[in-house]
């Protein structure tokens, strides 16, 4: 009975994991970057959010990050216009250095505590199991904004111009779609996804101004660990680390479930199951 709580409250957990990873993919899919800022946008939401308080501190906490992340879009796009957009790793290091100035930021302004959003008070008693209602409340959310994306990729003007830019940029802008705006709302849209994952992270498990990178290692792994990037795979993807994490608290050595995810990554890049394709836009 216990495995069995420790799987449901992992699999909650998995739900602020999965919208860490979706952000990353979906940012991942279209631009052929590896946005290795999110997780410090995720970071700065729930610092804004706490610092704001309720009722207006998650969408205060929200559009900060969709703010961070659309400076981050800037500059890609001024990458694309110089040329050096065909060298993603440089983009890639560049994502890495924005992370290092908002976690600077963060520090400074926020200082160096552990910081929590009210959470959702409560608990459900079903057949034995005690199942909070903030993991509940995070599930839905977080299953309200993968459906209503699912949507919009597959059925919205906005979502065939992603998935065109998605799987040829160069075709895409040849047939008139204006590649270079699609890509900045793209990162806006990160940004914004990553911003409610933050929001929901300081509610349950609190986040810091240094939180940044570990969320960002999150993020990553669940968008890979299944061997392929996809918004629904990325999804389930966090939900299976959020899962092996909790499980990890609960049965191994204390300290070992912080290496849960890299160990996932590194068992699941050396297995051969990720594709050289997976690091290029794919369809979303």
């Amino acid at each position: 009975m216990a495995f069995v709580e420790f799987g449901l409250n992992g699999i909650f957990l998995g739900a602020v994991f999965g919208l860490l990873a979706l952000a990353i993919a979906v940012v991942w899919m279209t631009t052929d970057i590896l946005d290795v800022a999110t997780g410090s946008y995720a970071a700065a939401a729930g610092m804004v959010a706490v610092w704001a308080g309720p009722p207006w501190g998650a969408l205060l906490g929200i559009l900060a990050a969709t703010a961070l992340s659309g400076t981050m879009g800037v500059i890609f796009l001024i990458f694309r216009r110089l040329g050096a957009t065909r060298d993603t790793i440089l983009i890639v290091l560049c994502t890495i250095a924005y992370s290092f100035v908002i976690e600077s930021a963060l520090q400074s302004v926020f200082g160096t505590d552990n910081r929590f959003f009210p959470s959702v008070p409560g608990a459900l008693e079903m057949a034995g199991l005690f199942l909070t209602l903030q993991g509940v409340f995070a599930s839905l959310v977080a299953i309200v904004l993968l459906a209503g994306l699912l949507v919009a990729l597959r059925w919205s003007p906005a979502g065939l111009l992603m998935r065109a830019s998605a799987i040829s940029a160069k075709s895409a802008s040849l047939t008139g779609i204006p590649v270079r705006r699609v890509q900045f709302v793209v990162f806006l849209l990160g940004g914004a996804i990553a911003g409610v994952a933050g929001v929901l992270a300081s509610m349950s498990i609190g986040v810091s101004y240094s939180s940044g990178f570990a969320l960002s290692i999150i993020a990553f792994s669940g968008a890979v660990v299944l061997g392929r990037v996809t918004v629904s795979l990325a999804f389930t993807g966090g939900l299976l680390i959020g899962l092996a994490i909790a499980l990890g608290q609960a049965y191994l050595p204390q300290g070992w479930d912080a290496a849960t995810a890299p160990i996932l990554i590194v068992a699941v890049l050396c297995s051969g199951l990720v594709s050289r394709d997976i690091f290029h836009g794919a369809r979303p």
